[in-house]
């Protein structure tokens, strides 16, 4: 298997973005240093197998994506990554605690991302039991009343506190998407994340991947990578 540090300088820099990680976050989850990050993306030396078998755990690919291959396979690879990137959006998130940040939630949910590696039984049924929640609440939210909003999202900070004592943080984000074959003005999604509470403690965006008949308003490629 040849490995070329040109290569895998792109291609630890591309599997990254694709991610939504900076340097930092990718050094938790593989276990390898900043600094050695920084290193094999500026191509300046070639990783140890130890090193890529660990940043390979961490992208949960197969060691080949290291792999010197031949252009038409590079191209091809780079042609997916940039078609699905096309489609992606970068979410800014916030950690939900309190009553207060449920109240201003006033959009329609585009589904939940769950670490599930990361996270206990326990936590996870909790997990399942918020999603369920917010797919009940799906397009009424808005429409309730200031009175009624307030006494459910006292409920919701209560389980979300009990879900943190499990060791799990609840994320929101907001980003905004168009039909595909409508005109009109684009509608905002509030995209739901659970995650480890130590993970929440780095992570500031989110990747959504918007599917047909739904475009972003602004994607991934119209927006600047997370910094190192």
């Amino acid at each position: 298997m040849e490995f070329d540090r040109e290569h895998i300088a792109w291609a630890c820099r591309t599997l990254r973005e694709m991610k939504g990680w900076t340097q930092q976050s990718l050094s938790e989850e593989s276990g390898v240093s900043q600094r050695a990050i920084e290193k094999i993306e500026g191509a300046h030396v070639t990783p140890q197998m130890q090193t890529l078998l660990s940043l390979a755990r961490a992208f949960d690919v197969d060691m080949k994506a290291f792999r010197k291959a031949p252009q038409e396979e590079i191209d091809r690879f780079t042609a997916e990554v940039q078609q699905k990137l096309e489609r992606t959006v970068k979410v800014p998130l916030r950690r939900i605690q309190s009553a207060s940040d449920f109240m201003s939630l006033g959009h329609s949910w585009d589904g939940a991302m769950t670490d599930m590696a990361s996270i206990n039984d326990a936590a996870l049924t909790r997990c399942a039991e918020l999603v369920d929640v917010f797919q009940q609440l799906d397009g009424i939210w808005p429409d309730w009343g200031e009175a009624e909003r307030a006494r459910y999202s006292l409920e919701l900070a209560a389980t979300i506190h009990e879900l943190e004592t499990l060791g799990v943080a609840f994320l929101v984000g907001e980003f905004r998407r168009q039909h595909e074959s409508r005109s009109g003005s684009a509608e905002c999604i509030a995209f739901l994340m659970f995650t480890p509470l130590e993970r929440a403690k780095h992570l500031e965006i989110g990747l959504v991947v918007i599917d047909p008949p739904w475009r972003p308003v602004t994607s991934y490629m119209a927006t600047t990578a997370p910094a190192g």
